[in-house]
Parts: C-alpha cells; structure tokens; sequence
C-alpha cells in the first residue's frame, strides 16, 4: 500500500508561485526579515530594507541559532545527490533502494538510496546520521566508488543536489511571541531520528487551515508532537550518538523481523501501541533499555 515518490523541488515551487501569482491578495516580497516582534497585539516584521508588515498571525519558518543543551543528541542527516544516466540499463525502474548498507560506515550510520526513473536514469544518494559534515571531496568520492560498483560500463553525471536536516533530540523552541506560530523544521515538523520533514509539513498545513476555516485561531498545539512518538525517536538518537549500536545492525534489524509496512507505518508516526512492540522486539532489548529508561527520567524531571 506505500509508494515512495520523489518530488523535485523546482517542480514543487514553481506550481506553488504559479497559484500565489493568481491571487490578488497575495504579494511576494523577498528580502531579509531583521526582526520578527509582536506590538499592541499586532505581529510585525520589520525587513532589511526598511519595510515593516503588521498582522494579527504571522507564520514563519526562521529557525534561529540555539545553543546545544548538555544531556541531549544533536545529529545531522547530510546528504549528496547524483542524478545521473548510465552507459547501460542497471535500474529496476519500478523499485527504489531504500537503505544500501553494503558501503563503509566509518564509524556513522551511512547508507546509499537509489531512486530510478527509467533503466538507465536514476537519483543516487549518498546520506550520513552524524554530528560532523565531510569536505565536498569526501562526498563526491563516496559517490564516484559507488556508482563505480552499480555501473561499471560508465555513467553521466546530470545534476547534484545536497542538504543537511537536522535530527534533534531537544524540541524545537515554541516562538515567545503572541500570534507568531512557527512551521517548518522550526515548527517541530522534522521527525527527529529519521529527517522525514514534508508530509508532516502537509499534515500541519491542513490543520492549520482547517481551524481558520472554522473561525478559530492557530496556535502552537495545532498540531501537536505526539509525546510517544517524540520518545522513541529520542531513544534511537541516543543509541547513534553514544554508538551504543551502530546504526546499520539496527536497521537491518527492524527490516528483517518486521513487514516492511509496519515500519513505514511506524516512521510515519501511524502504528498502533502492539506495532509498537513488535518493534520494539526487534532490537536487542539490553541495547535499548537503559537509553529509553534516561529518556523517560528526563521526561519525568
């Protein structure tokens, strides 16, 4: 019942510009924001050039520079893409490959995605959890000796993509001020052990536009970040960042002993508390017991 589809960006932006542009009572302004501030029960942004916008709700997706607090995991999920063209058909073009974990882990949790759009055509990710990025030139070489391995015979290197998502065990700071309600990774959308950013993003936007249909207001527990979920997410950030056990061994755990719909149900923060348990089940419990025990103390402090 899953599909995993891949959404280019630009193809993404330019159907949103495209239905902003149609709207009268849209205007698109681009320029730095210097300061976001709430006055006499109106939110203002004040620009860069001068400019300043006041409303009773403003949304905003500026995430600001925090300070890292002692007794919590603060990884990256970095990545580079290679959309390339191989010499030869090498791709299954109906199936994706979710997590390679045959390359060098180095000490990280590293695998590769591959996501074909013909036999020949295909999206090749190369993605790290860790606390550290790599230079450019690690990058493109973890790429070069991987597509090396996939096709021999030679391939074109069309288009690059990269990023860096980050995976957080403290909870994104709710905005001090009135009427200002963040969104975004800013907004707590970004599942913290896996990066999953976007269909959460689609979830909140609908909450928030259905309350604003009925009448109501938005406010930070629009949409709430579910307690369990946030849990085990911070249970496994643990595990990575204390190396307690390498991330492969458990990936490879959870695909093994469970159908691979009550994982995804599970990474999109959809199973039920007996999914729970079987995959809970599926990883060593002496691995994981002490870590969930310190999470759950810190849940109750």
């Amino acid at each position: 019942p899953y599909r995993y589809k891949m959404l280019r960006s630009s193809a993404f932006y330019a159907h949103t510009l495209k239905q902003l542009n149609s709207l009268p009572n849209i205007k698109i302004v681009r320029s730095e924001v210097s300061k976001l501030e709430n006055t006499e029960g109106l939110c203002r942004i004040i620009l860069q050039n001068g400019e300043v916008y006041e409303s009773p709700l403003l949304f905003s997706s500026i995430s600001g520079p925090s300070e890292k607090k002692e007794g919590h995991f603060y990884l990256l999920q970095h990545f580079r893409g290679w959309f390339v063209k191989t010499a030869k058909d090498v791709f299954e073009k109906d199936s994706a490959t979710l997590m390679d974990f045959r390359i060098s882990q180095k000490g990280d949790c590293r695998f590769v995605y591959v996501l074909p759009s013909s036999p020949n055509e295909a999206l090749v990710e190369y993605t790290i959890f860790s606390d550290t990025l790599l230079t450019e030139n690690a990058y493109e070489k973890e790429l070069s000796d991987y597509m090396k391995t996939l096709s021999p015979s030679g391939f074109e290197l069309i288009q690059k993509e990269s990023g860096v998502i980050p995976m957080y065990s403290e909870p994104f700071p709710v905005s001090q001020i009135p009427g200002l309600i963040q969104i975004g990774t800013s907004g707590g959308m970004t599942k913290a052990s896996t990066g999953y950013t976007f269909m959460k993003v689609q979830k909140h936007s609908e909450a928030i536009v259905r309350r604003l249909l009925e009448g109501k207001m938005p406010d930070e527990k629009t949409m709430s970040i579910s307690p369990r979920y946030f849990w085990f997410d911070r249970v496994l950030l643990r595990v990575l960042a204390e190396r307690i056990m390498p991330g492969r061994d458990i990936f490879h755990a959870l695909f093994r002993k469970n159908p691979p719909e009550r994982v995804f149900r599970f990474l999109d923060e959809e199973s039920n508390p007996i999914e729970e348990l079987k995959i809970m089940n599926s990883v060593p419990a002496f691995k994981f017991m002490l870590p969930g025990i310190k999470e759950l103390l810190r849940d109750l402090r």
